[in-house]
C-alpha cells in the first residue's frame, strides 16, 4: 500500500510540474529575437540568457515581440471573432489545400523540401503547416495573432509556435530549411527591406524563400491602392522585388503573377466555369497557359521561389 501510495505522490507531481511550466516543444529552437542569444523559462516568463529581455508566455504561446508596431492592430487579429470560429478557419485553410482549390498548392508541391525544419512566417491559419506537416518536416508557425497561434496548435499539436514580429523573428542565423511568407513583406514599413532582410539572415544555404507578395499591377500603377481593414496596403513591381532578392543574396528560381480571380469581385462565381485558370492556375492546363499573359496584368499577387547562396 506503502508503495502504491509513493507511486501515486509521484504521478501528481509529475503532473503539477507539467502544469506549471510551458511544453518544452513550443519554445524548444527558439532564441531571442533582439540578440539571437537562447532562451530559458518558467512558468510565466521567457528569458533571455543573453541580453536578459523577458517575454510573456501567455495560453501556451511564447509572445517573443520585439517590434509590435510593425502593423496597426485592427490588422492582427479579427474583432468579435470566437476562438472556436478561428478554430474553423484553420482547419478550412487545410481543407482549401486538400481540394486543390488553390495555386499555392501546386506550387508549394513542386518547391517544398520533402525534409528539415520550416518556418511559416506570419502564418494566420498555419494553411502550410497545417498541410504539409510530416514525420520528415519539422514546422514553426509564427504570427503576431496570438488568438490565431493557439488555435493553430489547438488543430496542429506537432507545430510549434509563437507569437513575433517578421522583422525580428526569434530564429538563429542559417537555421531554416524553408521559410514560407504569404503576406509578409508588404507589411514591414519598408518595402519589404527589413523583413527580407530576416529571412535571408535565417535561411541555411540553398535554404528556400516561398513568398507570396501583392503586385503593383496595371490596374494599381494607375493609382489604386489596394486597402485591407481599412489600411493601405504596399504593392512591389516584378523589378522591385528580384532587387529586394538580389540586395539579400536570394537568386530567383521562379517569379510569377498569381491570384488571377481577386479582381472579380461579385463574379467570383465565374471561378468555378475556369478552375485551372482561376482557381487552381495549373501550369498543365491549356486554358491557363493561354489565357495567363492576359490576365497577369491584373493578377493580386507574385509568387516567389528563391533559394539562398
Amino acid at each position: 500500500v506503502e508503495t502504491l501510495r509513493f507511486r501515486h505522490m509521484q504521478q501528481l507531481q509529475r503532473v503539477e510540474r507539467f502544469e506549471s511550466s510551458p511544453p518544452s516543444q513550443n519554445f524548444a529552437g527558439f532564441v531571442c529575437p533582439s540578440c539571437h542569444r537562447a532562451l530559458e523559462a518558467d512558468a510565466e516568463r521567457v528569458r533571455c540568457v543573453g541580453c536578459g529581455t523577458a517575454f510573456m508566455w501567455r495560453d501556451g504561446v511564447p509572445e517573443l515581440v520585439v517590434k509590435a508596431e510593425i502593423v496597426s492592430g485592427t490588422m492582427i487579429e479579427e474583432p468579435g471573432v470566437t476562438p472556436d470560429e478561428l478554430f474553423g478557419q484553420v482547419l478550412a485553410a487545410r481543407r482549401a489545400l486538400e481540394r486543390d482549390r488553390v495555386p499555392h498548392r501546386t506550387l508549394l508541391d513542386r518547391w517544398l523540401p520533402p525534409s528539415g525544419t520550416i518556418a511559416e512566417v506570419g502564418c494566420g491559419t498555419a494553411f502550410a503547416s497545417g498541410f504539409y506537416r510530416s514525420k520528415d518536416r519539422r514546422f514553426v508557425a509564427l504570427d503576431l495573432d496570438g488568438g490565431m497561434l493557439r488555435q493553430v496548435k489547438r488543430a496542429y499539436p506537432d507545430v510549434e509556435v509563437a507569437a513575433c514580429d517578421s522583422r525580428a523573428l526569434p530564429l538563429a542565423d542559417a537555421s531554416l530549411d524553408a521559410l514560407v511568407g504569404v503576406g509578409i513583406f508588404e507589411l514591414d514599413g519598408a518595402r519589404g527591406v527589413l523583413g527580407m532582410r530576416e529571412a535571408a539572415r535565417v535561411l541555411k544555404p540553398g535554404g528556400l524563400l516561398y513568398a507570396c507578395i501583392t503586385y503593383t499591377n496595371l490596374v494599381r500603377s494607375l493609382g489604386l491602392a489596394p486597402r485591407w481593414r481599412g489600411n493601405t496596403i504596399t504593392t512591389l513591381s516584378k523589378q522591385e522585388v528580384r532587387k529586394l532578392l538580389d540586395d539579400n543574396g536570394l537568386q530567383v528560381k521562379m517569379l510569377r503573377e498569381c491570384s488571377f480571380a481577386h479582381w472579380l469581385g461579385p463574379f467570383k462565381r465565374v471561378a468555378g466555369l475556369f478552375p485551372t485558370v482561376l482557381a487552381a492556375e495549373h501550369d498543365t492546363a491549356l486554358s491557363y497557359r493561354m489565357l495567363r499573359p492576359a490576365l497577369a496584368m491584373v493578377a493580386n499577387s507574385l509568387v516567389i521561389a528563391a533559394t539562398k547562396a
